[in-house]
């Protein structure tokens, strides 16, 4: 199945319709490293930023704050996934292989496992 979609979408489908499966495909991949870097950004701007270095940061400097840890984070993700090139890890689906995503290190649910709030939270739940 996942080698006859490609051939499918290449010879069974028209032109027009071919590139525009292509193209959602790919809007889909950037909707979710957007979210993910905005996300990341807002983090650091709330939880490190003006809890620790400016607590009454305003918008110049919360904007600027954002900025910066977008392309950092953004620059991070790109030197992690060319660094993962070739890497190979185990899969779950009958021991074939995948290639690593550093995504998944970068992933703004990586920082919310620090956040004091969210702790607090699941330990309110318990």
């Amino acid at each position: 199945m996942i080698r006859f979609f490609p051939y499918f979408i290449t010879t069974g489908l028209p032109v027009g319709i071919t590139g525009l499966l292509i193209a959602s495909v790919f809007a889909a991949g950037m909707s979710t490293v957007a979210t993910s870097l905005n996300s990341t950004a807002t983090i650091v701007l709330n939880d490190y930023y003006k809890r620790y270095f400016n607590k009454n940061a305003g918008e110049k400097s919360s904007m600027s704050v954002l900025y910066i840890a977008s392309f950092v984070t953004g620059a991070l993700g790109i030197l992690i996934a060319l660094a993962l090139v070739g890497v190979k890890a185990p899969s779950m689906h009958g021991g074939r292989w995948l290639q690593s995503s550093a995504e998944v290190c970068l992933d703004s649910s990586c920082l919310v496992i620090f956040r004091k709030k969210q702790s607090k939270l699941m330990q309110l739940s318990e």
